[in-house]
């Protein structure tokens, strides 16, 4: 994508992280082309993993669904909740910011997004509630 003054960067989101177990992080990092240097962006509004990221045609994107992640060590065991998100939220290139946007009708993750000609972008799939896979579709204007 083109930051402001046309510099490329890439957009690194939410990635798990493992301390006791695997977390998701609200952190958003950004990889400069031009000087091979990563720095930080403004976090995203929710913690997500496994969510989707799709350039629109204006250079936004679009991160869509995801889950919270959350691990809590308890003597020998590590106890993981997973839990899908509806909410996707705009990241905006040449101010390094995040905006909330409409919430998908479904919260999803591990789901496919794909842009479509006419500029919206098709949400398909993913695991929903209780790890139950998804056969639903929705679309984002």
């Amino acid at each position: 994508m083109h930051l402001a003054g046309g510099e490329l960067a890439t957009l690194i989101s939410g990635p798990p992280r493992y301390l006791f177990g695997p977390n998701s992080f609200a952190l958003a990092i950004l990889f400069r082309t031009s000087d091979e240097s990563f720095f930080a962006a403004t976090n995203m509004s929710s913690d997500r993993a496994f969510h989707t990221a799709t350039r629109l045609g204006d250079g936004e994107v679009l991160l869509a669904g995801g889950a919270n992640v959350h691990s809590v060590p308890r003597l020998s065991t590590v106890y993981t909740s997973v839990t899908p998100l509806a909410s996707a939220e705009l990241f905006n290139p040449t101010t390094v910011t995040f905006t909330n946007t409409g919430n998908m009708t479904t919260a999803r993750s591990w789901h496919t997004a794909t842009l479509l000609g006419n500029g919206k972008v098709l949400v398909v799939g993913g695991v929903g509630a209780n790890c139950n896979v998804l056969s639903t579709a929705e679309l984002y204007q």
